[in-house]
């Protein structure tokens, strides 16, 4: 993919956590990554809430022109139908063609519930939604595309074994195909954002090295999926992440408190929070 030397703007537009009066967090994820002419929104929250942050940010759905999915969960897709009702024009949206499975999660309980995209795909093309969708790597804007499929290569990594989809009338697990990042190339580095990383991080971070032939990561940012996981599981990240070349950390969402610490104590300086509002600018031109 070329390069392009640009001024790279990502913010936070929903998160878990919120530093500022006047927005709204929730369980769910959205960056807003301006490039250029375009306005990628990647992921879109869990509802309605992020037209507010939008507003209180100095955005408009208006402003949107393109949407990437990382994966069919709700807390990633909830706001995409307001999105798109209040953009009032088509709106390309990238993604893997397997976020539209019917998604559930056993909890704890031993309760099934339902963790899939709220409407179907027909819904939200009657909102605008003009679909791309690819199990490879997608160009969404000059310098700027996914990750593809992201292979198992990591031993220690696996999606977790709570999520399952309902295909030809059967349950069964859900390895989370669907999920993938966004790579945005610059002069000075990658620039990765995930999702959830279901995959594995380890294993997105690979990928993005495979698919862009490049090794440094400018930044990594985005929900890390180490919530519940065990210490063995967090460490061995944390190895393979002192192994790759990378100068900022940024985990969010689905991170989980635990995990941030770690990586805080591990990184110190180079490791910050994600939160609503969150503003990161990379210029190389």
């Amino acid at each position: 993919m070329p390069v392009i030397k640009n001024k790279i703007k990502l913010t936070i537009i929903m998160d878990n956590y919120v530093q500022s009066a006047g927005l709204t967090a929730e369980h769910g994820w959205s960056v807003l990554i301006e490039s250029g002419e375009d306005r990628i929104l990647f992921d879109a929250g869990a509802g309605k809430s992020i037209i507010n942050n939008l507003k209180q940010l100095g955005y408009t759905a208006s402003t949107i022109n393109k949407v990437f999915i990382s994966h069919g969960h709700y807390d990633h897709t909830g706001g995409l139908y307001h999105i798109l009702r209040y953009s009032g024009r088509q709106i390309e949206l990238f993604s893997h063609p397997g976020i539209f499975h019917k998604k559930y999660k056993w909890t704890r309980r031993m309760k099934m519930i339902h963790v899939g995209m709220p409407f179907g795909m027909d819904d939200y093309s009657g909102q605008g939604a003009v679909f791309r969708t690819a199990k490879t790597p997608l160009k969404i804007s000059p310098g700027v595309y996914s990750t593809g499929e992201i292979p198992m290569a990591s031993p220690f990594e696996s999606p977790d074994k709570s999520f399952v989809k309902k295909s030809g009338g059967f349950y069964r697990f859900d390895d989370l195909r669907d999920d993938t990042g966004v790579i945005i190339e610059t002069q000075k580095g990658l620039i990765l954002i995930t999702g959830c990383a279901h995959r594995g991080l380890i294993n997105t971070i690979k990928q993005a090295q495979k698919v862009s032939g490049k090794k440094h990561f400018l930044a990594v940012i985005g929900g890390f999926h180490l919530a519940n996981k065990n210490k063995t599981y967090i460490d061995k990240t944390i190895k393979e992440l002192k192994n790759t070349s990378l100068d900022m950390i940024i985990p969010a969402h689905c991170t989980g408190a635990e995990g941030f610490c770690s990586l805080k104590q591990e990184f110190g300086g180079s490791c910050g929070s994600g939160y609503a509002g969150r503003q990161i600018i990379f210029d190389d031109r």
